[in-house]
């Protein structure tokens, strides 16, 4: 059972100093959509005839943790211990 004291202290700091350095204005302007970029630029090469050539199939995951058996498992032996 938690002891009540949770946000106390350090762990108060912590998460104070996290979301204050989370929540600063938004600035459009600092990020570019390459995406958008990289559509146009294909739709653009298909328009002057160019041979566009589909991409390579994504790289097959390996090692996939399941996280939300994991989070199950640690809960399970923290709150209800065997």
């Amino acid at each position: 059972m938690p002891s009540g004291r949770a946000g106390r202290g350090k762990e108060l700091q912590r998460r104070c100093s996290w979301s204050n350095a989370l929540s600063g204005d938004w600035e459009p302007a600092r990020y570019h959509d390459t995406h958008q970029e990289h559509v146009r630029e294909l739709v653009q090469a298909k328009a002057e005839g160019q041979e566009v050539a589909l991409a390579a199939e994504p790289p097959t995951a390996t090692n996939v943790v399941d996280l939300m058996q994991a989070l199950q498992g640690s809960l399970g032996r923290r709150y209800w211990p065997r």
